[in-house]
């Protein structure tokens, strides 16, 4: 497999043209396509830097681009109303693809905002690309409905969970989703962008953490929170939780 272009100057949107040289993807949903299929969309693909906070999709505009996660974590936000404080309703990182519902319909303004949470890198494709690399490869367009579905069950269960569990809760399964998504153990959040995720005060996320820390599960930081016992966490809540938090996958490539 060939490796994608890498956007090595934003601003300017310069891509450097991939070496003959075997390539495997570290998103998953890639890794896991044929190589032909890969091979149709990896001219396509342009590696980009994500830092913390960037959005990568505006609520209520038309989706441009989807990014295929290599490393960092997406959060998906969106509100009740248009004064109200954004809320999490799922979490994207290497297994999957922002932007993925613009499949769909791709001229539909997006429901929901994408913002990085975590900063990582991403391989970035047009949406009219993939939709077009979709209509050429039923393998391709099955991988991708797979993906939206598991985004859209995700929701769905982060809205019943949301509803029912205690901060504490909420909070463990957030470590856990996040951890299962990353490459450490060391997680670079701080208590304002949790509580920020959650809808939660941050008093309520600090008083939790600190007695995750004294249990021996977590060691916090100032902007950091180490998973110790990722079990220990497990044991604390009900294994219905928001889909993708009690299997932590390995990195591929």
């Amino acid at each position: 497999m060939l490796p994608p272009h890498e956007d090595t100057a934003a601003a300017a949107g310069t891509a450097l043209q991939p070496p003959s040289q075997v390539f495997r993807p570290s998103n998953q949903l890639l890794a896991a396509l044929p190589q032909d299929d890969y091979l149709r969309l990896a001219p396509h693909l342009v590696r980009v830097r994500l830092v913390r906070d960037q959005v990568l999709i505006e609520r209520g505009q038309v989706t441009e681009h989807v990014y295929f996660i290599e490393s960092g974590l997406s959060l998906i936000v969106t509100a009740a109303t248009a004064s109200s404080p954004p809320l999490q309703v799922a979490m994207i990182g290497r297994e999957a693809l922002v932007g993925g519902l613009a499949l769909l319909d791709p001229a539909a303004p997006a429901s929901a905002a994408a913002v990085m949470q975590v900063a990582g890198t991403a391989l970035r494709m047009s949406v009219a690309t993939l939709v077009r690399c979709v209509d050429e490869s039923q393998t391709v367009r099955a991988a991708m409905m797979r993906s939206v579905q598991a985004l859209t069950r995700q929701v769905m269960q982060m809205a019943a969970w949301n509803a029912s569990a205690t901060v504490q809760q909420r909070y463990v399964w957030w470590l856990l989703m996040a951890h299962a998504r990353l490459d450490s153990d060391d997680i670079a959040i701080t208590h304002e962008m949790v509580s920020s995720s959650l809808g939660v005060r941050r008093s309520a996320v600090t008083i939790t953490a600190a007695a995750l820390q004294r249990q021996g599960l977590v060691r916090t930081s100032r902007g950091r929170v180490t998973i110790l016992d990722r079990s220990g966490l497990e044991a604390l809540v009900d294994m219905g939780g928001p889909s993708g938090a009690t299997q932590r996958t390995e990195r591929e490539g």
